[in-house]
């Protein structure tokens, strides 16, 4: 068997095989194009449950989530508070040997570029090399400060599920009120009085930074600049930022104070909206990092933002949530211009990375698909009224997803063992989510606290989890609680801080729990269920899915009925789409050109990785080596 020198792993979250098909038939993707004809493609279904924490800690350990211990987005630990939970893309929460460690034990230097779930680092200083690695699609516990909308209007803030990181970590809205400029030394020059507004950046762990900014009427006929400014005694010409409609600041270096000490964090923002009279206004920050603390060893991260720019993790703002915050138009903009950003900062890394390090694994992901897929896959529908735009979008995402692969695999050379993989697939959003918790306190199970959580609530977004960040629910009066996407906890005496189920009760909840979950009708479709399957917890274990991370009962809805792919049975499909993730293996002795006709599951990838590119066997591995990608 021919075995290559190296391999390389790029994740391409969400994607599926058919859109892959669809852009490549286009002319859009020409770098899978040439990676499906000289290798092998299949699709491969991932573990349960379908998610991004869960399937890419699969994808490079070769177990199911039972073994390898990360069973949710975010976990929740037994004997915690039912309604607290950590992040599950802290590497932590993993106990399998995932595939770089394999390499370090076999006397190979891995590179992790911005792999999720790997942070902090397994691997010592000296063993490989890592650039960031947490990759929550939520937030990041790296980062100074989460991305942020200023405008005139009062708008919802989004919050995270998880309950580790600090409130509204999606991003902050702020409201700010132009006023009359006062106690300046020297004010710009203006055909109208200059207006001030502050900007109180809010960072999750430093101190808070405001911003001046100054709207300036430059021609006459209304305001039509922003200018930025750290203090009021600067002179006008000293402006750190100007911008108008549509446009980018440059990269702005701010020094914010983190535990006594000046970090320096780099920012950029994207003025949306300025009204000539100057009442109406809207710019967009971007998510602040800092230039260090992010890679192994730290001092790569300085020398990575001297070469290629500031790193940008997270980008987007998820439009604003689904443009509440900005026009579709502007969406596209903003989300199309981030992610362009993101990949040619991660490719230019990746190449230089390579070249200078005498490496035997690469490991990468690329969020970009997800994040699209989650707000604008639907648009794919013709009949959606921003079809469009939202079509235009999606083709954008899968193209600079095609020239990451294309960037890291042309540096990789042709004797490196090729693997791309999503870690589950996608659907448009077909029908809301059951409202589970609801369901339970009408049959008595749970009680609501009061008064109500405040008027943003996930449930206001098709197709997203009603779960318990809709409403307080009291504890004390409560039996059962759907507590995360799929997962049903019995608030057991002895085991919850606040239990008031008795354990001869146990069993008597959890069948109530099966009998809602089973019975449960989707919402809007008069008649049909819901739920594909629902489970106890010791019958998922046949499943892969087993341990103290997993709910008393377990559900999965039907892909025909909800869409997205959270809490989905991972073999559904639907119009656009499907939850198998994709597959492709290309290098030295895989077959060309070949389709399998069946699925691999994705505790296949890591195992086959490792044989074929002659790194030790993983400790842990419950899959098998697809021996069927070999050339006779």
């Amino acid at each position: 068997m021919k075995r290559a020198e190296r391999a390389i792993l790029i994740g391409v979250d969400s994607a599926t095989l058919q859109l892959i098909d669809r852009y490549v038939a286009e002319g859009r993707c020409p770098n899978l194009a040439r990676l499906m004809e000289r290798g092998f493609t299949t699709e491969a279904f991932s573990s349960l449950p379908p998610g991004t924490a869960m399937n890419w800690n699969t994808i490079v350990t070769g177990c199911h989530p039972g073994t390898h211990g990360v069973t949710a987005m975010s976990m929740h630990k037994m004997g915690d508070p039912l309604d607290h939970k950590t992040s599950g893309f802290f590497s932590y929460h993993c106990r399998a040997e995932r595939l770089w460690e394999a390499a370090v034990r076999g006397g190979k230097l891995p590179i992790l570029l911005r792999y999720t779930t790997s942070w902090p680092p397994t691997i010592e200083e000296g063993q490989g090399v890592q650039v960031e690695g947490f990759s929550d699609p939520d937030w990041n516990v790296l980062a100074l400060a989460p991305r942020a909308i200023f405008s005139h209007e009062k708008l919802h803030q989004g919050t995270s599920t998880c309950t580790s990181p600090p409130e509204n970590v999606l991003g902050m809205a702020h409201q700010v009120t132009p006023k009359p400029a006062q106690g300046w030394t020297e004010l710009p020059e203006s055909k109208q009085p200059p207006l001030e507004v502050e900007l109180r950046i809010v960072p999750t762990k430093a101190e808070p930074y405001t911003l001046l900014g100054i709207f300036l009427d430059s021609a006459g006929s209304g305001y039509d600049r922003l200018a930025l400014y750290a203090d009021r005694g600067v002179p006008h010409g000293d402006a750190i930022a100007e911008m108008t409609v549509g446009e980018w600041s440059d990269w702005l270096a701010l020094e914010f104070e983190l535990d006594g000490e000046q970090v320096q964090g780099r920012v950029r923002f994207r003025l949306f909206e300025l009204s000539p009279d100057g009442k109406c206004f809207r710019l967009y920050q971007s998510q602040i990092f800092p230039d260090s603390g992010w890679t192994l060893p730290d001092d790569l991260g300085p020398d990575l933002v001297r070469r290629f720019g500031p790193y940008l993790e997270l980008g987007g703002m998820w439009c604003a949530y689904l443009w509440r915050w900005v026009t579709p138009e502007e969406a596209e903009q903003l989300y199309c211009d981030e992610m362009a950003y993101q990949v040619r900062w991660l490719g230019a890394a990746g190449q230089h990375l390579m070249a200078q390090h005498d490496w035997a694994l690469l490991c990468t992901q690329f969020h970009g698909i997800d994040h699209c897929d989650h707000m604008f896959l639907s648009c794919l529908d013709p009949s959606h009224r921003h079809h469009e735009v939202g079509s235009r979008i999606v083709a954008r995402t899968y193209e600079l997803a095609d020239e990451y692969v294309g960037m890291l695999v042309e540096a990789a050379g042709p004797d490196t063992l090729a693997c791309v993989t999503s870690d589950h697939g996608h659907t448009e959003i077909l029908g809301d989510w059951l409202p589970v918790n609801d369901l339970l306190e009408q049959a008595g199970l749970l009680t609501y606290a009061e008064p109500p959580a405040p008027e943003f609530a996930w449930r206001e977004r098709p197709g997203y989890p009603a779960t318990n960040t809709d409403r307080q629910i009291d504890w004390t009066k409560t039996k059962a609680a759907l507590v995360q996407d799929g997962y049903v906890y019995v608030n057991l005496k002895g085991r919850e801080p606040h239990g008031i189920v008795e354990p001869g009760e146990y069993e008597a909840v959890r069948d109530e729990v099966v009998r809602i979950l089973e019975s449960a009708e989707a919402p809007d479709r008069h008649g049909e269920r819901f739920s594909q399957i629902v489970l106890k917890r010791e019958d998922a274990e046949f499943l892969g899915l087993w341990g103290p991370g997993v709910g008393d009962v377990i559900f999965f809805g039907k892909t025909g009925v909800i869409g997205s792919h959270h809490g989905n049975w991972p073999a559904g499909r639907a119009q656009f789409g499907g939850i198998p993730a994709v597959t492709i293996f290309a290098g030295p002795g895989i077959q060309r050109g070949v389709r399998r006709p069946h699925p691999i599951h994705l505790i296949d990838v890591a195992p086959t990785i490792a044989e074929l590119a002659g790194m030790p066997r993983l400790r842990d591995a419950e899959g098998r080596v697809v021996w069927d990608v070999l050339e006779e």
